[in-house]
């Protein structure tokens, strides 16, 4: 009876862990498939929340103001030979620089709409930076020889205004203007009186000559302390996807400055954002408030940044390429198509009259007509120093480091009456290019790091779990699977045993014989 007892306990003790195994091995089983399916979707969600622009949103303060380091280096170039260029030579330029700014932005009369938008207006400032620029670089000292940009717009405005090229002429006379002129580096960017520009401005005013353009006494390449305009973008809020993405500038849906409603559409961000989960099939876009139009990136290749994996997306060449190459670009020839690699974004000055004489390419014309580079010495594109790109984080969409480079380029071509451009030939000349990087640093890339870290053990935490509930069921089968066939054996021993133990003749049997 004890015997009984003793295994009827031990079988009872058997089948409670048996039961414990098995309900162990199917809950890590559908834990780790659970894990495996669903983990990342729900990491990804909480990214997702968190990119909403609101003012509770951990991205609020660096969106509204942002303290990473924005810099701006401005590289200059200097004519070296300009008696021959007067005479038809071919122009010689060096580089000078970086001339390095810190750049301070701040979006002004924020406004959240109830359609899942904000508004504001975002305000620029540069300050010279004397530890990021050249070791010699002063912008206060250091002198440029360029040609006379504002002798060069006034005789594009005169091919409008027929008749106007004889009174440009006498006035040019008059303050014994030169074709070339010698500037200082801030003067340059951020305009100086010109003597010319401010007599046309009398004479217009004085002898009421409405039909000529107003201009601005000021003259410089750039602005500075100024604001975009009144921006508005999407929140996310609705669709994470759509964040900090532009759909009102300037009270407009659209530019309203090209030629065609695909060249006029308000495409992408600022460049600071773009859709989280972003892929290496992803087309990306940005507005460039400077270009007044929208930029296309695609991939490139992969990178790193402070440990953390990122996606370079940079400019396709058939961006830059002439309508006659690719003619989904001739929306953006308002005065007729130049060269590949050159932009006219003459419209998108404050001006009344927009004249192709500033037009924009990329430095050193790079990905640009090999002809723009032939007809100017000393220039060297080069992809890695003169290419714009954005190396972004894929799951968080954000930028982590970019460089966004532009080239500003006068057009040169002489006009008749106008005796300076006399014997000069027709030329894009670079004037300078400026580099906008930022880059987060290490501390922030190393929060970002903890949160994809835990993203990719996903797959391994996963897998271990599968794992051992797999093995947890196999044990348990297989503790079931011997114990039945012992048990088997046991009877089939029992059975063996009383037909040994059973007489050969029976009583009965016996008896009877």
């Amino acid at each position: 009876m004890q015997s009984e007892r003793r295994t009827k306990k031990s079988c009872c003790r058997a089948r409670t862990k048996i039961c414990l195994l098995v309900s162990s091995g199917i809950f890590l089983l559908a834990l780790g498939t659970v894990c495996f399916t669903q983990a990342n979707r729900w990491i990804q969600s909480i990214i997702n929340s968190q990119l909403v622009l609101k003012p509770s949103s951990p991205i609020y303060e660096q969106w509204r103001s942002p303290t990473v380091p924005v810099r701006t280096q401005f590289y200059m170039f200097n004519v070296e030979n300009p008696l021959e260029v007067k005479q038809g030579g071919r122009p010689y330029v060096s580089q000078k620089g970086p001339y390095c700014y810190r750049v301070y932005q701040t979006k002004k009369n924020i406004t959240w709409n109830k359609n899942s938008t904000v508004s504001y207006n975002r305000f620029t400032k540069y300050v010279f930076d004397a530890g990021c620029s050249c070791a010699l670089c002063d912008p206060y000292t250091n002198t440029v020889t360029l040609p006379n940009i504002p002798l060069v717009i006034l005789s594009e405005v005169s091919k409008t205004y027929p008749g106007s090229s004889v009174i440009f002429s006498i006035i040019f006379a008059r303050f014994k203007e030169e074709f070339f002129k010698i500037t200082t580096v801030d003067e340059l960017l951020w305009g100086y009186k010109d003597p010319v520009f401010e007599f046309f401005a009398e004479i217009k005013r004085k002898y009421r000559l409405s039909f000529l353009p107003d201009i601005d006494a000021i003259f410089g390449m750039m602005d500075n302390n100024t604001l975009d305009g009144v921006t508005t973008t999407y929140t996310g809020a609705s669709d994470i996807n759509r964040a900090a993405v532009w759909t009102v500038w300037k009270g407009r849906p659209n530019v309203g400055l090209w030629n065609s409603s695909c060249a006029n559409m308000l495409n992408g961000s600022d460049g600071m954002q773009f859709p989280p989960q972003t892929s290496t099939k992803d087309t990306l876009y940005a507005f460039f408030v400077q270009l007044c139009r929208s930029m296309r990136f695609v991939y490139g290749s992969q990178t790193t940044v402070h440990g953390v994996d990122t996606l370079r997306f940079t400019y396709p060449k058939e961006l830059w390429q002439n309508a006659s190459v690719n003619p989904a670009n001739r929306g953006f020839c308002p005065n007729g198509c130049f060269p590949s690699g050159i932009l006219d974004a003459s419209v998108c000055k404050d001006t009344p009259v927009a004249v192709p004489a500033i037009v924009a390419s990329e430095p050193h014309f790079y990905q640009g007509d090999p002809s723009l580079v032939s007809n100017v010495g000393g220039l060297d594109p080069i992809k890695e120093e003169h290419g714009t790109f954005f190396d972004i984080e894929p799951h968080f969409g954000l930028p982590l480091h970019l460089s966004l480079r532009l080239q500003l380029n006068v057009n040169i071509e002489p006009t008749k009456y106008i005796l300076q451009t006399a014997g000069v030939k027709e030329v894009i000349l670079p004037i300078m290019y400026f580099n906008n990087s930022v880059s987060v640093d290490a501390s922030t890339a190393s929060t970002m790091k903890q949160v994809l870290t835990a993203m990719k053990a996903v797959p391994w935490v996963s897998g271990t779990l599968i794992c051992i509930g797999t093995i947890e069921l196999v044990i348990a089968f297989g503790w079931i699977l011997t114990k039945t066939r012992n048990e088997e054996k046991r009877r089939k021993e029992r059975l063996h045993v009383n037909d040994e133990r059973r007489p050969l003749i029976a009583d009965g049997e016996f008896t009877r014989t």
